[in-house]
């Protein structure tokens, strides 16, 4: 049950990432790899040990590539529906 609690939790986190990339919005792709980096860096502290750095730089990279992927889509998709009204408009005119 647990296996499949962080699978849950880890699909809803990426899915906020993607979707806060469409939106285009930089600091909600901000706010969970900032919460994440401090987490790793809590347990780090806490624990007095530097195991937590390497998945903690790989999870934040993670979570920032997924915000940069829906960013980049929706980029993409503004981009050629300025052309698709550009080529109408060039068409009617």
């Amino acid at each position: 049950m647990r296996i499949l609690i962080v699978a849950l939790f880890t699909v809803v986190v990426l899915s906020l990432q993607y979707h806060f990339g469409l939106w285009r919005n930089k600091l909600l792709g901000l706010i969970i790899p900032a919460i994440a980096a401090a987490l790793f860096v809590y347990l780090s502290v806490t624990e007095q040990t530097g195991e937590y750095v390497v998945p903690g730089v790989i999870c934040v990279a993670a979570i920032g590539a997924i915000w940069w992927l829906g960013y980049r889509r929706a980029c993409r998709f503004e981009e050629s529906e300025r052309r698709r009204i550009a080529k109408k408009n060039q068409e009617q005119g």
